[in-house]
Order: C-alpha cells, then sequence, then structure tokens
C-alpha cells in the first residue's frame, strides 16, 4: 500500500475516533446534566407533595383537636354517647370540605362511631397504630389506600376511651398539587396502575405501568389516542404510610413535545455538524497530503527510472528548491542522477578511446603487412 494511502487511512480512523471521542463525551455529559435535571424534578415534586399533605394533615388535627375539646366527646361510655357523637361527627363533615372522614375508635380497634354511610364500614386505622395512638398519647399521621380507587390522608389521635381517626381524600386536592407544580398528577396502586388522579380520561390509557418502589424519571413518546405523537415526560416516586411501606407511587405528567423535538433537533444538527466539520478537515488534510507528497512521488518515479538504466529521467524545475524533506530527497535524486550521467559519460570516453586505439593497431599492422614479403602479409592479414 502506497504511503499516501496509509497517512490517509491512519488520519480516517484518527478522525473517527476523535468523533466517536467527543460524541461519547456528549452523550455522557448530556446524560448527567439529565440526571441533575430530572432529580431536580423528583425534589421538587416531593417538597410540592410533602407541603400538601402536611397541609392537609394539620387541617385534620385542628378538626380532630375540636372534637375531643367538644362538650359532645365526653362520657364516650355513656350509651346515650353514641347518638350525640354521631350528631357532632355528622353535623362537622358537613361543615368540612368534601371527602373527609371520622371514626372513633376503641383501644381494641373496634369502631364507636363513624360518618362512614356504607353497610360494613371497616376502621380506617391499623390496630397497631390505634392502640399507638392510645397508648402512648402519639399522633399517628399516614397515606392509605382505603379502596381501589380511593387514597386518603388519615390522621389518628388518642383519648382516654380510645382513638379518634380523621381522613381526608386525596382525590379533590391534587389539582391544587397540578396547578402548582404544572402538568397532570395522579396516584398509580402498587401494581403501577391509575387510581386517582387528574385527567383521568387521558392518562388512565396513555401512561403505562410505572415502578412502585423506586423513583423514575423518562420520557415516553405516546403512540396512540388524542396525543399521539407527543411527548410525556413521567416523573414517578413512592409514598408510604406510617410504618414505611410502600402504599402506591405519586406520578407527575407533563407534555413536553415542544422541548423534547427541540433538544433532538438541536442534537441532530449538532452531530450533522461535527460530522461535516470532521469531513471538511480530512478533505483539507488529504489535498495537503497529495500536495505534500507529490514531489515525493516524482522523486521516487525517477529513482525507479535511474534503477532501470533510463538517465534521461529528470525531475520538474524547483523540486530540488524546496526546503521540506521531499525537497531534500529531491537534491539527493539529482546528485544521483548527475553522478550516473559523468558515469555514463566516462564510460562512452573510454568506449570511444579503445575503439581509435583498436583502429590504429590495424592500420599499423596492415601497413606493417604492405612491406613484408606476399607470404607473411597473408599471414598477418589473417590474424587480423
Amino acid at each position: 500500500m502506497q504511503l499516501k494511502r496509509r497517512i490517509l487511512l491512519i488520519l480516517l480512523l484518527a478522525m473517527a475516533l476523535l468523533v466517536g471521542a467527543l460524541t461519547l463525551t456528549g452523550w455522557l455529559g448530556e446524560q448527567r446534566w439529565q440526571q441533575r435535571y430530572n432529580d431536580a424534578l423528583l425534589q421538587n415534586q416531593r417538597i410540592a407533595w410533602d407541603k400538601l399533605q402536611s397541609e392537609q394533615l394539620e387541617n385534620l388535627e385542628a378538626v380532630a383537636r375540636r372534637l375531643l375539646e367538644s362538650p359532645d366527646f365526653q362520657n364516650v361510655r355513656d350509651p346515650q354517647a353514641t347518638t350525640r357523637i354521631e350528631a357532632l361527627l355528622a353535623r362537622t363533615v358537613r361543615e368540612a370540605s368534601p371527602g373527609m372522614r371520622i371514626d372513633v375508635l376503641s383501644p381494641r380497634g373496634s369502631l364507636l362511631a363513624t360518618t362512614e354511610t356504607s353497610l360494613d364500614p371497616q376502621p380506617m386505622a391499623e390496630i397497631g397504630w390505634i392502640q399507638r395512638a392510645h397508648s402512648m398519647d402519639e399522633e399517628v399521621q399516614s397515606l392509605i389506600q382505603l379502596a381501589p380507587q380511593r387514597y386518603e390522608w388519615v390522621k389518628i389521635i388518642g383519648f382516654d376511651h380510645g382513638a379518634i381517626a380523621i381522613g381526608q381524600d386525596v382525590a379533590p386536592h391534587l389539582s391544587a398539587l397540578s396547578d402548582y407544580l404544572g402538568g397532570r398528577i395522579f396516584l398509580s396502586n402498587m401494581r403501577g396502575a391509575y387510581t386517582i388522579g387528574t385527567d383521568a380520561g387521558v392518562l388512565k390509557n396513555l401512561v403505562p405501568d410505572v415502578p412502585v418502589r423506586t423513583p423514575r424519571a423518562l420520557i415516553e413518546t405516546v403512540g396512540e389516542g388524542e396525543l399521539q405523537g407527543h411527548a410525556l415526560q413521567i416523573i414517578s416516586q413512592p409514598v408510604r404510610n406510617f410504618d414505611q411501606r410502600v402504599v402506591g407511587a405519586l406520578v407527575w405528567v407533563q407534555d413536553v413535545t415542544a422541548s423534547h423535538r427541540s433538544d433532538r433537533l438541536f442534537n441532530a444538527l449538532s452531530l450533522a455538524a461535527a460530522l461535516c466539520f470532521a469531513a471538511m478537515l480530512v478533505l483539507v488534510i488529504a489535498l495537503y497530503v497529495h500536495h505534500a507528497l507529490e514531489p515525493l512521488k516524482r522523486s521516487v518515479n525517477v529513482l525507479k527510472a535511474l534503477s532501470n538504466g533510463r538517465i534521461d529521467a529528470a525531475l520538474d524545475d524547483g523540486d530540488e528548491d524546496s526546503e521540506d524533506e521531499a525537497g531534500a530527497i529531491a537534491r539527493g535524486v539529482v546528485a544521483i542522477r548527475t553522478e550516473l550521467l559523468n558515469l555514463d559519460t566516462l564510460r562512452q570516453e573510454r568506449v570511444r578511446t579503445r575503439v581509435q586505439q583498436e583502429r590504429l593497431i590495424r592500420d599499423q599492422l596492415r601497413t606493417l603487412a604492405d612491406s613484408l614479403d606476399p607470404t607473411s602479409r597473408e599471414e598477418i592479414l589473417s590474424a587480423l
């Protein structure tokens, strides 16, 4: 393989490695930036959720304190107390925000009174939480999944004869969280499926099942429905109850189609610009190498011709005037050609001298033969 081709091949390989390294570096940098951005989104989501949850639990605690201080809530063991307490609870629920439920529980976890109207209501709180709230006068608060399509915040406060548990439906308050964060908010169950949230008709069928136990941020492109072709950014992280058990996942969905397309276009243009720059650089260097190696190629061709005996081969004018390595080689080739020309001239001169000497000897012998008798002359002429 010619030197020029080897140099160009090495150059192409070096440029390919350089472009690959720059592309990899850019991709890693983009991934690192994306990870930081996702972490910031997860943190914002967590802060907003904690703030909303804290506000609702504070409201529930205030309601619970008012109930415990009410005269109608005294003497819970009195047979007439149940009627008074149920009326008090009903009045409190009517005056409170929608979705509130209140349970009065015994220390063993049985319902003494409740605002739940179903046929067989079950306590909102686990027996362990009730016992801890009753025996240790500890405030227990938690997020629970009360039904397949219902999550509630629950505040449990113990008193002398049991505990009071106040629950608030989460669903009506997710719109406030959505307004604060932007986009759509929903809660998924332990299987990662949609349960409650904003825009149920859109999200329920479009958003894939999300991981419940680990935080995650990703961008999914919708393949069907009214949002077909849109890019959705899905931010999800687990939500836990009082015992730190995961009870679902909080999911934040934003339509980032415009920014996603802009980022993809920018990445494509950046890659195309890098490839064009690399191609132009390779072309310029290839032309320079071709121009720089052309005198060397001519020197090699002249050397090859001289080795084959063609001493008429010569370099172009000015090749030996160059100050680089090609010029030094050209001057060496000129020196070799000059020596070969001198050697050829010397050899031709020697040949001419020998021919002249032979002719002189023959003439002298012919003159000598003419001066001899016929017999001797014939012998000399035969020898000549």
